[in-house]
């Protein structure tokens, strides 16, 4: 049969189509924000979104039934962004790990049982890291190296390729709360606590990768970042600035944030907490935007006292931190947020480059805050569905359920990019069939 040029038409559409259906995976999630919340047993948990329009698009109950003691990271496995979650298990048993594309929330991509309290995650290369904080003066924590392959396989085991703890033979168990990976090096950040929530110094500790060795370590405060353990310490230029709670609930605190040079590795005492309302106040968590302005999330010791917001740059910090003064006029004014922040431990904060602005997780709301320290939106927990628990930049997240190793088995580039390169190459093929 003689080829006519609708034929020849007809095949190039269904060329486009199928190119269609292999770029699919590199589509984005609309949303700006993930959020975790619980009831108010905090017995239940629950994921939703938060998308920025006029007005803002909230949507409650993406995921359902997520245990007690939620946590949610996002990580980048091999060019793709996705949700990994957490739910701790407690008594020993294994925390479940679940990885989530970044719009299809109908179930995971992967999930598995490993962890023991998981804090931190972040994957680098073809491994996934994980800062076990244990419990707290009974198991210590540690980090953990994984094979991302292993964990995306519906039918491996995974076990741990690499564990290190920290334990440095006094009689306190060693807590890591978070870390940070720069440039092949792992900047794990452990808290010394015993079971009756005394602390000693925390410590910083320098870990090459991949082979998961310790480099070098150095003090800082006591019980950094408190409960808001991802958010403990913040990365600007070349150093680590790590806020240090200064002690346990219910009594006086030591107060400080630390500056770490990772050049020199060495540490520095920039805020003692002289300027706050008072000694049972304490630095939780921090977060840094690209001009250097700076968000400080801060506790107190007296759960009936309420968790207070104070922004500055990292200059600003630097010069003058020490002055009994300092803080006074740098508070984040939040009176138009009908309950505040909440009260008790506080909650995680990060500066998302995407939307121009802080995202702050309180126990009553979630707020947005802009470079200059003005509140921009406040999130009740009415709007949540539940009160607020955690909360993820979004941006970036894509929501394709498959993940595939970039080809020659090495990490980074566009994943399943060689499908609609290949299809390309047929175009002129179709173009020129019947020709004569």
């Amino acid at each position: 049969m003689k080829r006519t040029g609708t034929f020849r038409w007809s095949l190039l559409l269904a060329l486009v189509f199928a190119l269609a259906a292999g770029t699919s995976w590199a589509a984005l999630t609309d949303a700006d924000a993930v959020f975790l919340t619980v009831d108010n047993t905090y017995t239940a948990a629950t994921l939703g979104t938060i998308e920025m329009a006029s007005p803002d698009v909230i949507s409650q109950n993406l995921v359902t039934g997520l245990g007690v003691d939620p946590m949610g990271f996002v990580v980048e496995i091999w060019g793709e962004k996705k949700i990994l979650l957490r739910e701790y298990k407690g008594s020993g048993t294994a925390d479940t790990v679940s990885l989530y594309p970044g719009e299809d929330w109908s179930g995971p991509v992967a999930q598995k049982a490993f962890g023991d309290n998981i804090q931190q995650a972040q994957v680098e290369g073809d491994y996934l890291y994980v800062a076990n904080w244990g419990n707290t003066g009974l198991r210590p924590g540690s980090i953990e190296q994984y094979d991302v392959a292993d964990f995306l396989d519906g039918t491996a085991d995974v076990e741990p390729v690499e564990t290190l703890s920290f334990d440095d033979g006094d009689a306190f168990t060693d807590q890591v709360k978070d870390f940070r990976i720069v440039d092949g090096y792992l900047y794990a950040l452990v808290s010394d606590v015993d079971g009756t929530f005394t602390y000693d110094a925390g410590r910083l500790y320098k870990i090459s990768l991949p082979d998961m060795t310790v480099v070098d370590s150095l003090n800082v405060g006591k019980n950094p970042g408190a409960a808001v353990t991802k958010a403990a310490m913040a990365l600007y230029g070349n150093a680590l600035y790590v806020a240090c709670f200064g002690g346990g609930y219910g009594g006086a605190l030591e107060p400080s944030l630390v500056k770490v040079d990772l050049t020199a590795f060495t540490a520095t005492v920039i805020d003692d907490g002289s300027a706050l309302p008072d000694t049972t106040y304490g630095y939780c968590g921090l977060a840094v935007a690209s001009d250097g302005a700076l968000l400080v999330n801060v506790a107190s010791s007296n759960w009936l006292n309420p968790t207070l917001l104070y922004r500055t740059t990292v200059g600003g910090l630097e010069a003058a931190a020490l002055a009994d003064d300092f803080w006074e006029d740098k508070e984040v004014d939040l009176s138009e947020v009908a309950y505040g922040l909440g009260i008790g431990f506080g909650g995680t904060l990060f500066f998302d480059g995407a939307t121009d602005r802080f995202w702050v997780e309180g126990s009553y709301a979630a707020v947005t805050i802009d470079r200059a320290g003005a509140l921009l939106r406040a999130y009740e927990a009415t709007e949540l569905g539940g009160n607020p628990y955690d909360l993820l930049p979004a941006a970036g997240l894509s929501f394709s359920g498959e993940i595939l190793r970039p080809s020659g088995g090495s990490s980074g580039g566009c994943n399943g990019g060689f499908v609609p390169a290949g299809l390309l190459l047929l175009v002129p093929l179709f173009l020129l069939s019947g020709r004569r």
